[in-house]
C-alpha cells in the first residue's frame, strides 16, 4: 500500500532496511474536535497537544487508542507512515524542516526515507506548524 503511494505519485522517497543511521521521526494519530489528525515529527520531541489543537483550529487534541487508530489508518500504531493516508489531516512538525531527509519505520524491518517536503505535497491540505515541546 505504502510502496505503491509513493510509486503512483512519483515521490522521491525510498522504503530501506532499518539499520539506517538518519534523523527519526514519529507519526501519531490524535482526535481534534472531530477531526483525525496525524502529527508527525521528531522521535526525540514530545506533542504539545495545545499547539496541534492550535494547528488546526481546534478546541482540545487527544491522542487516539490503539485499536482506533489501527482501523482509521489501516497501520500498525507504531508503524503509521507520514503518507498514504487518505482523509486525514496532517500536520508537520515546523522543526522538521531543519532535515534535508528523514526516517519513519513502517515496519520492523524497514524505514521510509523522505524529506519534509514530499510529506507536505504529498499530503492534501496538510500543514506546517510548532506543534513539539
Amino acid at each position: 500500500m505504502l510502496e505503491d503511494f509513493v510509486q503512483s505519485n512519483e515521490l522521491q522517497a525510498k522504503i530501506l532496511p532499518v539499520p539506517v543511521k538518519a534523523t527519526a521521526i514519529k507519526c501519531m494519530l490524535f482526535k481534534c474536535d472531530n477531526e483525525d489528525v496525524l502529527a508527525v515529527y521528531f522521535a526525540s520531541k514530545e506533542i504539545d497537544p495545545k499547539k496541534l489543537a492550535a494547528a488546526v483550529e481546534a478546541k482540545e487534541a487527544k491522542p487516539v487508542a490503539l485499536e482506533e487508530a489501527e482501523e482509521i489508518t489501516g497501520y500498525d500504531l507504531e508503524f503509521i507512515p507520514p503518507i498514504s493516508i487518505y482523509g486525514i489531516k496532517v500536520v508537520v512538525d515546523s522543526k522538521l524542516k531543519i532535515a534535508e531527509k528523514i526516517k519513519c519505520l513502517i515496519n520492523p524491518e524497514q524505514v521510509l526515507e523522505i524529506t519534509p517536503k514530499e510529506i507536505l505535497e504529498a499530503n492534501e491540505g496538510a500543514v506546517e506548524s510548532d506543534i513539539t515541546i
